[in-house]
């Protein structure tokens, strides 16, 4: 046979990218966070882009859901937060459910209190495929630094 055939298949974790909007423009595709989430254990996780090109992942076929203005104190953590939600209101659902729950949840959110400090972002959702079943982010220390 040969080494082909022993490759593991590719697997495929549903995610969102969520990224800044500073001066009306968005940041490049390499800042943007990574959230994460499986339907079926209920996890959510978040990382950085360039965690998940470590672990030999790419993105794939992101689409735009909507942009949101959020408090900055929240903005990390708001996109797992409304993922988190989602997958606790209806277990076992498909991804696409937490998708959605996440648009409708990006289309009803409300900016916050005048006077708050606030952050405008831009949310995709997404695939991250790679040829681990469990993870999805990789993060290693760089050579650069002394050991």
């Amino acid at each position: 046979m040969g080494c082909w055939a022993s490759r593991t298949a590719r697997a495929s974790h549903p995610c969102f990218l969520v990224g800044r909007i500073i001066d009306g423009k968005p940041l490049e595709w390499f800042n943007r966070q990574v959230v994460v989430f499986n339907v079926d254990t209920g996890e959510v996780e978040q990382g950085l882009v360039r965690a998940v090109e470590a672990g030999k992942g790419t993105i794939k076929g992101d689409q735009l859901i909507g942009r949101a203005t959020v408090a900055l104190t929240d903005y990390l953590c708001i996109v797992r937060d409304w993922a988190e939600k989602a997958m606790k209101d209806a277990p076992g659902e498909s991804p696409e459910f937490v998708f959605e729950a996440v648009r409708a949840a990006v289309m009803e959110n409300e900016p916050p209190s005048y006077g708050e400090r606030t952050v405008e972002l831009e949310i995709f959702r997404a695939y991250v495929e790679n040829r681990t079943r469990n993870q999805v982010f990789v993060y290693k220390t760089p050579s650069s630094l002394p050991v």
